[in-house]
């Protein structure tokens, strides 16, 4: 760990469950899970994009189940803890609710047995949204048999969006445990126009991130559950960077005020947010928009599109000491309960 120094703790960071894959593998076929609603990332995906990512995948996924290749890369980002969560492609929320739960299970006790082996690392557990009852059950036994209170959830829900209020229980029993829920979508949901360029990835996610927190907002649900703590991956997406167009609209139109009494600017700081925004200035306009109390250091860990010098490009930036222990690792210390 870090010694006298505060220690540095990247929340945004990947595994992979063979054990649950194989499980799906037992219910589904490879033609099964083709199509938008099922593998979004991949169906919107260019073909030599596709190709791209098989090439890498022989690299990658010893970073996603070895713990020797994990910590080796830790070093060398100068990163002490790692915060573990599910690959969103293990979100599985198309399958049967009863294999949903029982593959949320499997993945969540094996990510709290990987996170045990050693003070470097800790847990992120995922939740069957599919089932809205089933996931309030999901989150109640992490926290208590685990002491898991981070939880990766998807942008909308196989088709729904978070704000629906099928949903409300899961946010109930979620600040009821002072737990995390982190935003962290895959790719975009319907991406006809955003197939060439890589944009299914670097345009489609920021995109999914700002239709989320329109949803969580217009939507009321932070209003409905106050002391909800949503993390939303990216930096935010494009919401922090174009707020005042959605205050404007607030102002002008009178749907949008119809569950809100508030700006939508003025919830930008009820709202947590990584550091995965690749550019010093943009890091400083997010944390002078929402507080260095409310952005944590992530990297996306152990993709093409993460940060690779995460304490380098909070170094470029011209954040108080204090502001940079806060974002290094004292925020999301604090919000997991983590020592």
């Amino acid at each position: 760990m870090a010694g006298s120094r505060r220690a540095v703790i990247d929340m945004h960071a990947h595994g992979f469950s063979r054990a649950a894959k194989e499980l799906v593998d037992r219910h589904y076929t490879a033609a099964d899970i083709v199509g938008p609603d099922r593998d979004t990332y991949m169906f919107w995906a260019h073909p030599e994009a596709r190709s791209h990512d098989m090439q890498q995948l022989p690299l990658i996924m010893p970073k996603l189940v070895s713990l020797e290749a994990r910590m080796a890369d830790m070093d060398r980002q100068r990163v002490d803890m790692q915060v573990i969560s599910p690959i969103p492609f293990q979100y599985y929320y198309w399958t049967d609710p009863s294999l949903g739960a029982a593959l949320a299970r499997l993945q969540n006790d094996e990510i709290a047995a990987l996170a045990a082996t050693s003070d470097r690392f800790a847990a992120m557990a995922a939740l069957p949204l599919q089932d809205a009852q089933a996931s309030v059950g999901e989150l109640r036994r992490c926290v208590l048999e685990h002491g898991i209170r981070a939880f990766i959830i998807s942008t909308w829900i196989d088709g729904v969006e978070l704000s629906d209020r099928r949903f409300d229980p899961v946010w109930e029993e979620a600040v009821r445990h002072g737990a995390a829920l982190f935003v962290h979508p895959v790719g975009f949901n319907d991406g006809r126009r955003l197939i060439p360029y890589f944009m299914h990835n670097a345009v489609g996610q920021p995109l999914e991130e700002q239709i989320a927190i329109t949803h969580l907002v217009f939507g009321g649900v932070l209003d409905r559950h106050p002391g909800i703590r949503f993390v939303i991956a990216h930096g935010g997406g494009y919401f922090p960077y174009y707020v005042g167009r959605m205050d404007h609209a607030w102002e002008v139109r009178p749907e949008l005020r119809r569950q809100i009494a508030r700006r939508p600017s003025e919830y930008l700081r009820e709202l947590w947010y990584d550091t995965v925004v690749f550019r010093p200035d943009a890091l400083e306009y997010l944390v002078n928009l929402a507080g260095a109390d409310k952005v944590m250091l992530g990297t996306d860990y152990p993709f093409d599109m993460a940060e690779a010098d995460p304490v380098g490009l909070i170094e470029k930036t011209t954040f108080t000491a204090s502001e940079r222990a806060r974002i290094c690792g004292g925020t999301i210390a604090g919000l997991l309960g983590l020592d």
